[in-house]
């Protein structure tokens, strides 16, 4: 999905420069609104008074701006998903996170994605590896409020409808489209960081692209930050 500039739009003059920027609402790195898959008042969407898994409510305007900020930014973890994983199923979950008291309240899957660069790659990947329905619905059984990928969707693309309809119905935050290479991280075992992620205040908006950094705590207690 290009990005158009339109360099030389706007007013002309010695001192300074505008531009029109042109893109589709879900280029590169970006968030998923709730309204993305779930539309207002749909059977997908949970009403926090129907069910104790849910987190948002069944009001119209489920957009950008009804993505909590506070979900969006804080520590998280990151879980290396090995090569030959197909998807990233419940059972597969079980495996990675036994303890249900231990469970992150967000977690990036970090994947061959990342270090093949994939998301750099024109050509779109079929078989890319992300959530199937089972570990859509293993993560809000467990709570989770944030899930994180290194490509284009967080869900299979054979369960792509109805895993997306599982997660933003029970106002779980997508961000999709990372890039966890990470080069100088020791992450063989997975890690821990703070996760910086501000998405447009589009009125209405389905998806916005996103600049998403993780903070890393440094011996000395400052902290390096990689996008």
């Amino acid at each position: 999905m290009p990005i158009s500039v339109l360099a030389t739009a706007g007013v002309h003059s010695s001192a300074s420069s505008t531009s029109f920027m042109h893109f589709h609402s879900h280029t590169g790195t970006h968030v998923d609104a709730f309204k993305h898959f779930v539309p207002d008042n749909s059977q997908f969407c949970v009403s926090s008074s129907s069910s104790a898994l849910s987190h948002r409510s069944c009001r119209d305007g489920d957009d950008l701006l009804a993505l909590p900020l506070h979900i969006l930014n804080g520590p998280v973890h990151i879980v290396n998903v090995p090569d030959d994983v197909k998807s990233i199923s419940a059972k597969w979950l079980d495996r990675a996170f036994p303890s249900r008291e231990m469970t992150p309240r967000r977690i990036l899957f970090r994947t061959r994605h990342s270090r093949d660069r994939s998301m750099y790659n024109p050509v779109f990947q079929e078989d890319f590896i992300a959530l199937d329905i089972t570990g859509a619905k293993w993560v809000v059984e467990r709570g989770v409020r944030l899930v994180g990928v290194d490509y284009l969707s967080a869900l299979t693309l054979e369960d792509g409808v109805s895993g997306h309809q599982v997660l933003l119905g029970h106002g779980v935050v997508l961000v999709e489209g990372l890039d966890l290479l990470l080069e100088g991280e020791d992450l063989s075992d997975g890690g821990s960081a703070s996760l910086i992620c501000l998405p447009l205040a589009v009125t209405g908006g389905d998806g916005t692209p996103v600049r998403a950094a993780l903070s890393f705590a440094s011996p000395e207690s400052d902290a390096s930050c990689k996008v």
